[in-house]
């Protein structure tokens, strides 16, 4: 090979490397909430498995039951109800990584052959017109941009008679203070929360009947009790080994450091959250 050839070959290398760095360089600088859950592989939702296990019995699951979870993140409810309800289930989320996430998760715990994973919009649901006997999320709706499209979403893949169930973060006491609600968006990726009024309107007008809420407060105390509720030594030894992600990369770079400044609430904002945010259960029935 002569020596232009070389350098041309040098030449192009080097630019697709450049182009590589910057694409590693892109995803490694992406800090939205999604996107750092989704690479560390650890969500939660509020309430954890006992706000889970209320949403069973709330929206009648049976083993016979064909059921859609929007938003499956790593796939911690999604394997409860294939051991625990055996239902046959299909979960849904807008990221790729998270699904290899839940994948990896059911396989684990033995029930890979009893969940269908797949990418999915909540606000573009990839289904046909009454395919399921319930719909449920977990902190999930919250995210969606055209929450009234979303829940016309969950009516529209719902069988006659079927039954949709959101477990989302709610204002209990309002109205909230402007700086809480602020840091919140802002540290959740733009999520909008609705009052508890607000949450059962939006079933209202999308046409769910029969509605029902069950709003509980939130403390310290019970969240840490309700997100070690019902976890395997495996499920702690994920959040230890997310742990270890976050502090390492903090360590390391000096961007994430920067931008973990800007989520730390200041102490008048950490006071009121406990007293104006807690979650909801909220059901609903499509008419027959």
């Amino acid at each position: 090979m002569g020596n232009g050839a070389r350098e041309r070959r040098s030449a192009e290398s080097h630019t697709q490397g450049g182009a590589k760095d910057k694409r590693d360089d892109v995803e490694k600088k992406d800090f939205s909430y999604f996107c750092i859950q989704s690479r560390w592989g650890v969500t939660k939702h509020l309430g954890g498995r006992r706000a889970t296990e209320r949403l069973v019995e709330l929206c009648a699951f049976t083993a016979d039951s064909k059921v859609l979870e929007i938003g499956c993140g790593v796939g911690i409810t999604a394997c409860y109800l294939a051991k625990e309800v055996g239902c046959s289930l299909t979960s849904v989320d807008l990221s790729e990584q998270m699904i290899a996430w839940a994948k990896k998760r059911a396989t684990r715990e033995g029930v890979a052959d009893r969940i269908t994973f797949q990418v999915g919009d909540a606000q573009n649901l990839p289904f046909s017109d009454e395919t399921f006997d319930a719909v449920i999320s977990e902190s999930v709706t919250a995210f969606a941009p055209d929450k009234p499209k979303a829940v016309n979403e969950y009516l529209r893949v719902l069988k006659p008679g079927g039954r949709v169930g959101l477990t989302e973060a709610s204002w209990v006491k309002t109205p909230p203070p402007a700086e809480l609600v602020e840091f919140l968006s802002h540290s959740m990726e733009g999520a909008e929360f609705l009052e508890p009024e607000g949450w059962r309107a939006l079933l209202d007008r999308g046409g769910f009947t029969d509605l029902g809420s069950e709003v509980s407060h939130l403390t310290a105390r019970s969240q840490l009790a309700s997100d070690l509720n019902g976890q395997s030594w495996r499920d702690v030894a994920d959040r230890f080994r997310a742990m270890g992600a976050f502090i390492r990369q903090y360590l390391t770079d000096a961007d994430l450091r920067r931008y973990a400044k800007t989520l730390m609430p200041s102490r008048r904002t950490m006071r009121s959250f406990f007293t104006y945010f807690g979650y909801g259960i909220y059901t609903g029935r499509k008419a027959q």
